[in-house]
């Protein structure tokens, strides 16, 4: 099958890092398809796009980190996939590199952020 519901916890008990790694491969996999393929797998990559705002929102938030930008990161990226699902092929293809730009960049941002400030 295609992962159990309890696969999303990883080894060593850290469901965020797990989760990270996961959604990583997850990007570049929709990245590398071809429109007709991204189209039918709007509902799961939306879902797992909404998953893992809110795990970094609880993660950021946690720590008293989020910010302005950090909120306006999150909307961009909720406002993408709440669009994809309705985008043509020919318009699905070139906005999927923005938005896994967008994704891998709050990704980035989210574990620099909550490695240890700074260090």
């Amino acid at each position: 099958g295609m992962g159990s519901p309890g696969s999303m916890n990883g080894p060593g008990g850290h469901p965020g890092t797990y989760m990270m790694g996961d959604m990583t491969a997850h990007m570049h996999a929709m990245n590398g398809m071809r429109a007709d393929s991204l189209q039918g797998r709007m509902p799961m990559h939306r879902e797992r796009v909404d998953s893992m705002l809110v795990q970094m929102n609880r993660d950021m938030s946690a720590r008293n980190m989020t910010d302005a930008r950090w909120n306006a990161a999150v909307d961009s990226i909720r406002s993408d996939v709440t669009r994809m699902p309705g985008m043509s092929a020919g318009e699905l293809e070139p906005f999927m590199s923005e938005h896994h730009d967008r994704v891998m960049r709050m990704m980035e941002t989210h574990r620099t952020m909550t490695s240890g400030a700074g260090n």
